[in-house]
């Protein structure tokens, strides 16, 4: 089976690159895992892993038009950018063992035979012998690809590594493949297993969720399977602040969501997201009911100025989906978030005020006028009714 029909020019010129510097070093070495499965697919490649039976390091030292590379010697694992601008993740086969379920695995230099038994799925398992060139198919993945079932590749697979239940179901809505160990799925979330992984783990697969082409579908399925507890109809909810382009207002949406308090620590208490993103979804955890309230109360553009004033774009779009305070968050956004004094405390000087209250009660009115009477010069309307401003202090 040839599998480089998916394959790009510069792709086929950096893995020939590889090939012959593993050829000249009695090196072994397959491509892996998703380049596989979606040449197969007929996809575009994204990204290329390839594995070998020596350090990379030993591969790196022989290439020439790399731009710039990456080794890390715990893991004997390497990420090369090439001039041609491809960039490929160069690793040695290894073997993976569990402590207990749900910890992070212990790792040693191994076989290929060894680093596809540890993959998550029999699609994901397949590799592409480079030096040879053959395909190695151990667990039957050409065969579940053509069936379009998603399946495990060995017994306690998900107990183990938990986060194979989310890539489980990213892959399945991504292919429109069949869930074949649905029912595993369902009794390992039951079990709580989920809860033995960290919050950076988890953010990062939901973060994976939420960047694919149908995110909202991926967690009406997490949903289904009771791994996170949503209102759907908060999935994709529209914004009139932001474009769903922004990864940063899925996850938002997913968020908002959240039927229970269960995932809330998840989202804000993780290292992994954008700090922006967990202080706003904090903050409005914490104060949204006294928000809503405070919002929901008749008030001038100024009083909603200062309502609104802290509260940066995700504050403002968690706040905007309440349908009953949407059009107060959209006329602050739009007209009212970058109205500005031009006057300041040394242009109140020019005019005789001197420093203290009065100034700061002066620009305090002249800030409400320029707000709810829509003030273009506020400089002018001072000069013009300083004495009519200041009798009022």
């Amino acid at each position: 089976m040839n599998i480089f029909n998916s394959f790009d020019q510069n792709q086929m010129y950096v893995i020939n690159a590889i090939k012959y510097v593993c050829i000249n070093h009695n090196i072994k070495a397959y491509i892996v895992g998703g380049a596989v499965r979606d040449s197969i697919l007929g996809e575009n490649i994204k990204d290329i892993d390839i594995c070998i039976n020596e350090n990379p390091k030993v591969v790196i030292d022989d290439l020439s038009n790399m731009q710039k590379y990456e080794y890390y010697q715990q893991f004997q694992t390497s990420t090369i950018k090439f001039n041609n601008g491809i960039t490929i993740d160069l690793i040695r086969c290894r073997k993976e063992t569990y402590e207990r379920d749900g910890t992070l695995p212990e790792i040693e230099p191994s076989n290929i035979e060894d680093d596809l038994y540890r993959r998550d799925f029999t699609i994901n398992s397949l590799a592409y012998d480079i030096v040879n060139n053959r395909i190695i198919d151990l667990y039957n993945g050409i065969k579940d690809l053509k069936n379009k079932q998603l399946k495990k590749i060995h017994i306690n697979s998900y107990m183990e590594d938990p986060t194979r239940v989310f890539r489980g179901i990213r892959y399945s809505t991504r292919y429109g493949f069949e869930l074949y160990d649905k029912e595993e799925i369902q009794e390992c979330i039951k079990s709580k297993i989920i809860q033995s992984i960290s919050f950076d783990r988890i953010i990062k697969e939901l973060d994976s969720m939420c960047r694919e082409k149908k995110w909202i579908e991926n967690f009406i399925l997490c949903n289904q399977l009771g791994l996170l507890e949503l209102d759907n109809k908060y999935l994709g909810i529209k914004s009139q602040l932001e474009s769903y382009d922004n990864i940063n207002l899925r996850i938002l949406s997913v968020f908002y969501a959240l039927k229970n308090d269960k995932y809330i620590d998840v989202f804000i208490s993780n290292s992994f997201l954008d700090k922006d993103l967990k202080k706003s979804m904090k903050y409005y955890y914490f104060t949204r009911d006294k928000m809503i309230d405070l919002l929901m109360k008749p008030m001038d553009n100024y009083e909603m100025y200062q309502i609104l004033k802290s509260l940066d774009l995700y504050g403002l779009i968690l706040c905007g989906w309440n349908n009953k305070v949407s059009y107060k968050v959209i006329n602050y956004f739009y007209n009212l978030k970058d109205i500005r004094l031009d006057s300041d405390g040394r242009f109140l000087n020019s005019l005789g005020i001197s420093s203290g209250r009065n100034m700061g009660k002066i620009l305090k009115n002249i800030l409400k006028l320029k707000l709810n009477m829509g003030i273009k010069d506020d400089k002018k309307y001072l000069l013009c009714n300083l004495g009519e401003i200041t009798k009022c202090l």
